[in-house]
């Protein structure tokens, strides 16, 4: 696949005099980005494109934490950066993605006080009837804490149990950063997944069952690709395209701006396989300077074969790429690479088993095909 960059505007802000940044954490949808500004002159969401500030913004707080929800409603934190979070007064502010409705948040009494400062992308439609789920981690506390929104306001929060990660990951115990963050995307196959996402370690995904029972849970081995791939930098978007299941990743060794794009393996029944990692396109560092540990990454569909990617890396630049296969005078003819054959009650076979079967044909070029047949 090809990775162009679109256009480029390095002007959103400079460093301040701890050698960090105000504007931390924002994302990229419809040509523009929004940026949170903590600053306690600004305290907004500011609006940019690749000609600079748009002028837009949206009132906010001392917060860093900034993200978006699957329909771009914003959720924002007001409460003030590095401090925990409170239960006193309002922490997040929720923020339709119009603009046309904003809703303050106060955390329940029973909300631990932990230490967030950057938020993944959560799931749904918070703004809905079935609403979006928001995943948190903690620097202060081994916690992976959810909030369950609806129709703009907080329906209901709880913990999952998080040894999981640590297990996967080789740890003793959960190993938390102030740059973790879980993110909430939807695969090719239409199912719900959250990757928690560590600089340091190996990204592990899951899903939710219907009783919130973490199932599914895996390690995406992205320390296969024998390349320093997240490193000290939190940057990483996981996103489908043409039926095949992508992820992006900061590659940068000094805390530039360096990322990889990579596609998923998956298994013979088509659910994701994390052991299988295959770069298909690179932006390598093209910034001098120092920036922060952060590379801020998220695709939005341009079309069925192509994506934009969005990036923010603080102190550096934004951009917007376009990934899109590599354009062909002859498009390549796919061939069938196996053939596989699934019962109903999840047996896997190369040959037909008597009875109903779904015949599943994997091509060459990535793509599968799922036939339901009846076996004599």
């Amino acid at each position: 696949m090809t990775l162009a960059q679109d256009w480029k505007y390095t002007g959103v802000c400079p460093y301040d005099n701890d050698g960090w940044v105000d504007m931390r954490q924002g994302f990229g949808h419809d040509n523009r980005f929004y940026i949170q500004n903590k600053n306690a002159g600004s305290q907004c969401i500011a609006v940019y494109d690749q000609n600079g500030a748009t002028g837009l913004c949206y009132a906010t707080g001392l917060g860093s934490n900034f993200t978006h929800d699957w329909a771009m409603n914003m959720i924002v934190r007001l409460g003030q950066y590095p401090l925990a979070l409170r239960v006193d007064t309002p922490e997040l502010r929720l923020i339709k993605a119009d603009g046309s409705m904003v809703t303050d948040v106060t955390l329940p009494a029973d909300c631990p006080a932990l230490r967030t400062d950057y938020f993944g992308t959560a799931s749904g439609d918070i703004f809905s009837s079935e609403g979006g789920t928001l995943m948190i981690t903690s620097m202060n506390e081994d916690r992976i804490y959810a909030m369950h929104f609806k129709e703009g306001r907080l329906e209901r929060h709880f913990n999952i149990d998080h040894q999981f990660v640590a297990r996967l990951q080789g740890d003793a115990q959960l190993h938390t950063g102030a740059e973790d963050v879980i993110e909430a995307w939807r695969a090719a196959d239409g199912t719900t997944h959250y990757t928690y996402v560590n600089p340091t370690r190996n990204p592990v995904d899951f899903m939710l069952d219907d009783c919130d029972s973490v199932t599914g849970a895996q390690v995406i081995d992205v320390h296969q690709l024998g390349e320093q791939v997240c490193g000290t930098s939190c940057g990483f978007g996981a996103f489908a395209l043409a039926g095949a299941n992508y992820v992006m990743l900061s590659s940068s060794p000094n805390w530039n701006d360096g990322f990889v794009v990579a596609r998923l393996g998956a298994t013979g029944t088509g659910e994701i396989d994390g052991s299988t990692v295959t770069v298909v396109a690179r932006h390598d560092n093209a910034f001098t300077g120092r920036t922060t540990r952060l590379n801020w990454l998220n695709a939005e569909p341009r079309d069925s074969a192509s994506v934009y990617i969005y990036q923010w890396n603080p102190g550096g630049y934004i951009a917007r790429y376009t990934l899109a296969p590599e354009a062909s005078a002859v498009a390549p003819v796919a061939t069938a690479g196996s053939v596989t054959y699934v019962t109903p009650a999840g047996l896997v076979s190369p040959t037909p088993v008597p009875g109903v079967n779904i015949e599943v044909t994997r091509y060459t070029d990535g793509t599968c095909q799922r036939v339901k047949m009846l076996a004599r």
